[in-house]
């Protein structure tokens, strides 16, 4: 991936040495149990943190002192810190912070309790891939991968929707897009099988649910009804589940929060997980109804800005090759799209690459030649662009 391994080391503007120090003395101490001196370290990180006005350390801060409290049975100070870490939480919207561990996790799973739960489920899901029930069960989640294709997995087992029919991958692609992943048979039948009487409609679904269900079951097991895929007073829904498009779209509104803040270094690393996830179009090479569409593009626009984000903030540390990976790799699936040209475009004008940036040019006129463009508009969008600083190659006959 590109220039992950150097994700962070440049923001020194927003790194606090002395901060993180304190936070790793602090979870130190609490492995040996010298939690009184792990107390001093943590009160000390949380002053400084303060002092600072910087949050990028101060969620570990809480947490390990709700923990520390916790041990010593000091239960009024734990839950006090605990509020702030949930504060925290909700307003950052993340699955990760610094000084987060599987013991820390264990800790958290005991303090899962009301309005709690929701708060901390993320850092369930992300990090341990479990859902957690009220009572702290832990139930694996069915995960789906629906970017480049369309495979469920869950503990290793591996269910690849080319294997069904057309009408049981809609249901299962419906339900994914819904809201709270829940759906009444009704809509589903209108949007699958439109043109049907209603009493066919409906042997319709009943067939292909049954149908859908069984061929999941003989690769899961039973656990599908119960836990996954059920079926409950006329209501579909899918519970315990983790869906790859799903964490791309929070990640990208946790990557423009975190931008409008002027954390770039936590913005980057958002970015960076969607390159991950990233594998290709959403449910890639099946055909889809009308609204599963209208996801694919979303989906799509949300990849052209992560790309372009992720190029602006590599060129913002001279990682300016890197950049122009990312902003081609974009081009490559839209030729047209201007702010990543306009973007490229002005990487190579701070080089004085005038020669590459006039290809640039000229592979986008060709573009919007491809596209019907009028000889008008795309003088008028090239003009936009500045081309005159640039080498552009003469105008081919047409």
């Amino acid at each position: 991936m590109y220039g992950r391994r150097a994700a962070f080391a440049p923001y020194n503007r927003r790194y606090f040495p002395r901060i993180e120090g304190l936070l790793l003395a602090g979870m130190t101490c609490v492995q040996l149990r010298q939690y009184e001196r792990a107390i001093e370290y943590l009160e000390l990180g949380l002053s400084d943190s303060q002092a600072a006005g910087e949050e990028r350390y101060r969620i570990g801060l809480h947490a390990w002192s709700a923990q520390t409290r916790h041990a010593l049975d000091r239960t009024d100070e734990a839950e006090m810190h605990l509020e702030f870490l949930l504060k925290f939480l909700r307003q950052q919207k993340s699955c990760y912070f610094f000084g987060l561990t599987q013991e820390l996790l264990c800790f958290l799973k005991t303090q899962v309790s009301g309005d709690n739960g929701s708060v901390l489920q993320p850092l369930f899901a992300d990090n341990l891939s479990v859902s957690l029930t009220r009572g702290g069960k832990t139930i694996p989640l069915l995960k789906v991968h629906a970017l480049g294709g369309f495979q469920l997995e869950l503990e290793k087992e591996m269910f690849d929707f080319s294997q069904v029919g057309h009408a049981l991958r809609q249901i299962f692609a419906l339900l994914m897009i819904s809201p709270k992943k829940m759906m009444s048979i009704e809509p589903l039948m209108s949007q699958l099988w439109p043109d049907s009487p209603s009493s066919k409609a409906r042997n319709s679904f009943d067939a292909n649910h049954s149908r859908l269900r069984k061929s999941l079951e003989e690769v899961f097991g039973k656990q599908i009804r119960r836990d996954y895929l059920v079926l409950e007073k006329g209501m579909l829904s899918l519970q315990n589940i983790w869906i790859d498009s799903v964490t791309t779209e929070g990640l990208i509104s946790q990557a423009q929060y975190a931008l409008q803040r002027g954390h770039d270094w936590q913005a980057e690393n958002l970015l960076w997980r969607i390159d991950d996830l990233w594998k290709g179009e959403f449910l890639a090479g099946f055909d889809l109804v009308d609204d599963l569409l209208h996801e694919r593009d979303k989906l799509n626009q949300i990849r052209f800005q992560q790309l372009e984000w992720l190029a602006r903030l590599l060129a913002g540390r001279q990682q300016k090759e890197e950049a122009v990976k990312l902003l081609k790799l974009g081009l490559s699936s839209d030729p047209t799209r201007i702010s990543l040209v306009r973007l490229l475009l002005d990487i190579y004008r701070q080089e004085q690459n005038s020669r590459a940036g006039g290809k640039v040019l000229e592979a986008y006129r060709e573009a919007l030649i491809r596209e019907d463009c009028s000889s008008h508009e795309i003088a008028e969008l090239i003009d936009s662009l500045g081309a005159q600083s640039l080498t552009l190659m003469p105008e081919k006959a047409k």
